[in-house]
């Protein structure tokens, strides 16, 4: 009876070992397990980061490349802008003067301006004067305006501070100066032009006049 029962617990003893050896085996398949599927969900999001960033990263290459090309185009339309005003800064032009026998001639409406800074007492301008020519496509019963370029804006400027003197002179009485404008400033200015002749409608005790692109008043 004894020799059984130490055959039985040498055999249980076995037993118990080669489950604990089942058991181990079973710890490790399922930690390896465990640890695949770690590593195929880090792989997994590693690769979906990746795609997002390169995404992400395009996207951004590409609105930069969208903004800096609208920063240049608009640079560029800028420094045209200002160009153009620079330019046109320095010219006047002349309404009112019809068109005639002058016209045919070389130097006619040179001439013809020429009278008309005289009357202005605005003759010491002669030698700044660059070109003057009409604008506009020549059409029957129209009068072109004409365009009188300056070497500089301040020569301009000084032609247009003594227009007013046009009104008092038998010849250029009907002619009036006025700068050389661009599409927008045309726009703007005469925005300010209806809103001055409401105002004028209104108010019949003053005067009203533009100046530096404001309407200004003083009373009659």
């Amino acid at each position: 009876l004894c020799e059984n029962n130490i055959v039985l617990c040498k055999s249980a003893a076995e037993k118990i070992d080669e489950l604990k050896d089942n058991n181990m085996s079973c710890q490790k398949e399922l930690l390896e397990a465990q640890k695949d599927q770690i590593n195929s969900v880090q792989k997994t999001v590693k690769t979906e980061l990746k795609t997002w960033s390169d995404v992400v990263k395009k996207n951004c290459n590409q609105n930069q490349t969208t903004q800096v090309n609208a920063t240049k185009k608009s640079v560029k339309e800028v420094i045209k802008k200002v160009n153009e005003e620079d330019r046109r800064a320095c010219n006047v032009m002349v309404y009112g003067v019809e068109e005639g026998a002058e016209d045919e001639k070389a130097d006619g409406i040179g001439d013809l301006m020429g009278q008309l800074s005289n009357s202005m007492d605005c003759a010491v301008i002669g030698s700044s004067s660059v070109d003057i020519y009409r604008i506009g496509k020549k059409e029957p019963g129209k009068t072109r305006p004409i365009r009188w370029e300056f070497k500089s804006r301040g020569d301009a400027q000084f032609l247009l501070h003594h227009a007013r003197k046009l009104k008092n002179t038998e010849q250029f009485s009907e002619v009036y100066l006025a700068p050389d404008r661009t599409k927008e400033q045309r726009l703007a200015h005469n925005k300010l032009v209806n809103k001055m002749k409401e105002m004028m409608a209104t108010d019949s005790s003053k005067h009203f006049y533009i100046r530096n692109k404001e309407i200004c008043s003083y009373d009659k």
